[in-house]
């Protein structure tokens, strides 16, 4: 019952950039293929107003919905949320996941934890150690791959390890 009401029940919510600085993901085809779109949120920062909202993927530049301008875009680097509307946008989920390949010592895993929310992270790179600090949940690499043209070593999660961990965090 647990793993089927979380699977039923479940969103996500995607804290990221896009197109600016994830170029090589198609996000809109992907909710389509994957036919998951109304259970996707993503974090857009409206630049006339300055509020911060999730929202199902409305579009690079989207309708805000604080004051209906077309101008919310996702938060990157240079334009960013406040410490105040993350802190929101934490304190909205109920399991914080750094399901990524490579990723030095970011700060979304302590700030997810500050804000009192369990942490998963792949345990690779800095992920290893930030993960098992915060008392969160390490998420076994499945293979290690190496990209030809720099050289450099990726960490693909363990895509059941994760689920399995993920499902025993969310019903307990």
């Amino acid at each position: 019952q647990g793993p089927e009401r979380i699977r039923k029940n479940a969103n996500l919510l995607l804290h990221t950039c896009y197109p600016e600085t994830c170029s090589h993901w198609d996000i809109p085809r992907a909710l389509r293929d994957c036919g998951v779109g109304h259970r996707v949120y993503f974090t857009y920062s409206c630049m006339a107003c300055g509020a911060a909202f999730p929202s199902l993927y409305r579009d690079a530049v989207a309708p805000c919905g604080n004051c209906g301008n077309k101008a919310a875009r996702m938060p990157d680097p240079g334009r960013g949320v406040s410490r105040k509307e993350l802190a929101m946008i934490y304190n909205m989920m109920d399991l914080y996941v750094q399901y990524a390949l490579c990723e030095g010592q970011g700060l979304s895993q302590a700030e997810a934890a500050a804000c009192g929310i369990p942490i998963m992270a792949t345990d690779y790179s800095g992920m290893s150690d930030v993960v098992r600090k915060l008392e969160g949940f390490p998420i076994r690499v499945q293979r290690y791959i190496r990209e030809a043209e720099t050289h450099r070593l990726f960490a693909y999660p363990d895509e059941d390890d994760f689920i399995n961990k993920a499902i025993r965090i969310l019903i307990a």
